[in-house]
């Protein structure tokens, strides 16, 4: 699926910066890429695309795991600081 949507952002991407050349719609759009190009150029830039969306993920839940201990640490030393003051 992913493949998919890759394909068709490409040829998107192709009709907004060349309308003149890409004037047959999505499925022209399709169509004239392979034909000129091949079938390999509606995964131009998949690549990079992929590394991305890794990086992403490695750092949005990397982060929110690292922060997740984080906060619990403080937390944990809050409430044992506030049981120990409240103790006569």
């Amino acid at each position: 699926m992913l493949i998919l949507g890759f394909s068709l952002a490409s040829v998107k991407t192709r009709i907004q910066l060349d309308p003149v050349t890409y004037n047959r719609g999505l499925v022209g759009g399709f169509r004239q890429v392979i034909q000129s190009e091949g079938a390999g150029a509606l995964l131009t830039g998949f690549g990079p695309t992929c590394a991305g969306y890794f990086l992403q993920g490695a750092f949005k839940f990397g982060g929110y795991e690292l922060f997740k201990k984080q906060s619990i640490n403080i937390l944990v030393s809050i409430f044992s600081l506030l049981l120990n003051n409240t103790n006569p």
